[in-house]
């Protein structure tokens, strides 16, 4: 079914033509870079449809010449098709004319092509590939032990996964990618069929978040698919049975804890805060909170200042993979080049290795 995916506007300046919508008190996604189109971009989600705000990063970008040559304002209309191959390949036996004969790959990793406004009436016309289903690689090497999983992402927003595998000893480096390779040839997929990536980018251990993740850039660079970047605090408070204010916290180790301060509603989980503090601070930062971690210590400090305290197992692969699909459904997703670790200023640390 073709439905209008979003419409397309040039602008000199996202951070200045964002004060508008927010003003209005619509959501904006969070910025993303598309380094084929030479553009900067936030979507800004209204009804079934978007508005996608686009700011050229360099003078010879289609973007900046549009606005040189007729000023900020509408650039494309965006429709979404069920089948963009078997549609750009009727086009062509047409003869309409593309702006590129190549399907490439744009924000949120959806595959898109520009229709000439030649061929249809005057008007730049984007093509995209609404996500149908998509296989998943989840992984997490944030701790001592990880795991990675196998999954599929569903267009109704469902995610269901084909396996999980732990990774033990934190000897990534050696497992990580064989792994990878044995799970998909078990469940009889190739990694062509990949399409897209979702990985733990901390807080946690220098040593794994470093090799685990310059492995699933690799991947997915190679195949040119999007990463959609988990932070372990999210998963645990996504984890979390509470309502309102969440703190979601882990064991740093040295006396430290990681906190992240989140807001929980049925519609989701909004993050307000991740960071490293002491023990007392993260005391006197309780009170009148939810606390909710895997880590018992912290559950009896906690509950020990007189809070409330929800003690869950440690996120695997697989709780990964469902929050990850969410991302890319959302067209939350980073390029390989932008994927970075969240090591909360603990580089040599060594997460869940000590206790208080």
């Amino acid at each position: 079914m073709f439905s209008i995916d979003h419409l397309g506007i040039a602008v000199k300046s996202l951070a200045g033509s964002k004060k508008f919508y927010e003003r209005l008190g619509l959501d904006i996604s969070p910025e993303e870079i598309v380094e084929g189109e030479q553009v900067r971009l936030v979507m800004v989600p209204v009804g079934e449809s978007r508005l996608e705000l686009l700011e050229a990063t360099s003078e010879d970008s289609a973007i900046a010449r549009f606005i040189a040559k007729h000023g900020e304002g509408l650039h494309h209309v965006c429709l979404k098709v069920p089948d963009l191959i078997a549609i750009v390949d009727r086009l062509k036996k047409d003869g309409v004319r593309l702006v590129s004969n190549e399907i490439k790959v744009g924000a949120g990793g959806h595959r898109y092509v520009f229709v000439h406004p030649s061929s249809a009436g005057g008007v730049l016309v984007e093509l995209v590939e609404g996500h149908q289903s998509m296989l998943l690689v989840a992984a997490d090497t944030s701790g001592k032990h990880g795991s990675i999983a196998l999954a599929q992402g569903e267009a109704d927003g469902s995610c269901s996964v084909i396996e999980t595998v732990s990774l033990e000893g934190n000897a990534f480096s050696a497992q990580l990618v064989p792994q990878i390779s044995a799970l998909l040839s078990k469940h009889q997929f190739d990694k062509k069929e990949i399409g897209g990536f979702v990985a733990v980018s901390g807080p946690g251990s220098f040593t794994g978040l470093r090799v685990g993740l310059a492995a699933i850039k690799a991947l997915a660079e190679v195949l040119a698919k999007p990463i959609a970047a988990i932070s372990l605090l999210e998963a645990v408070a996504a984890a979390s049975e509470f309502q309102g204010d969440i703190l979601a916290a882990l064991d740093a180790g040295r006396q430290q804890v990681y906190v992240g301060e989140y807001k929980f509603s049925p519609a989701g989980t909004v993050r307000l805060s991740e960071r490293s503090m002491t023990r007392d601070e993260f005391l006197n930062l309780v009170s009148g909170s939810n606390v909710v971690t895997p880590d018992s210590r912290i559950a009896e400090v906690s509950r020990n200042a007189g809070v409330a305290v929800q003690v869950i197992e440690i996120p695997q692969a697989d709780v990964i993979a469902r929050l990850g699909w969410k991302k890319i459904l959302a067209g939350e997703t980073v390029l390989p080049g932008e994927l970075e670790a969240n090591y909360m200023s603990r580089p040599d640390g060594e997460m869940f290795s000590r206790r208080f």
